[in-house]
């Protein structure tokens, strides 16, 4: 007859260590996932209220309490809210920053023709139907009119001086013709 012992002794001290071991298991991993959600959570909110509830719904629950948590967190962390608040508050300052008067540095609007605080010409109207027109634009783009740059005036000069008259000589300037003597 073939003796065969089985290992730790009998089936049921088997099971047993099996069992301990497999519970030991699901405990890490329900420990662990208490201990992934409270990490998360703070990174999502600062409301303790909200991180306690979190991390006992999971705890009580163990994985539907963990399911349900993510399915209920919010959806960005804490950085990623600052990052795409910091990305607006980009986008906003450039937009602001995009029409300034070139004077005043003052916000104006795209169609503005002058600033409304300086007065400094932004654009000039066009001559067809008046809507703004940039500066190298060579035509309007909304009626196809050609624009026709405003002439720079013409630059100042400096009025010439008058020619002076030759002053006259103290001697009389000799001629090569005979001067009639009088008698």
């Amino acid at each position: 007859m073939i003796s065969f012992d089985w290992p730790g002794g009998s089936p049921e001290n088997t099971a047993l260590i099996v069992a301990i071991v497999v519970g030991a298991y699901f405990i890490a991993l329900w420990f662990a996932a208490v201990v992934w959600t409270v990490r998360d959570i703070h990174s999502r909110t600062r409301d303790p209220v909200t991180q306690l509830v979190f991390a006992l719904l999971v705890l009580a629950f163990n994985f539907p309490g963990l399911v349900l948590y993510i399915v209920l967190r919010p959806t960005r962390t804490l950085e990623e809210a600052f990052e795409h608040r910091l990305e607006e508050e980009t986008l906003l300052h450039e937009l602001r920053t995009a029409f300034q008067c070139p004077s005043c540095n003052q916000h104006v609007e795209q169609d503005y023709l002058v600033c409304p605080k300086c007065t400094t010409p932004l654009r000039t109207p066009c001559p067809h139907c008046n809507r703004p027109l940039e500066s190298d634009w060579q035509a309007c783009p909304w009626c196809g009119e050609p624009s026709t740059p405003s002439p720079d005036p013409p630059p100042e000069l400096e009025p010439e001086p008058a020619p002076t008259p030759p002053e006259p000589s103290e001697r009389p300037e000799s001629s090569d013709q005979p001067v009639a003597q009088e008698s």
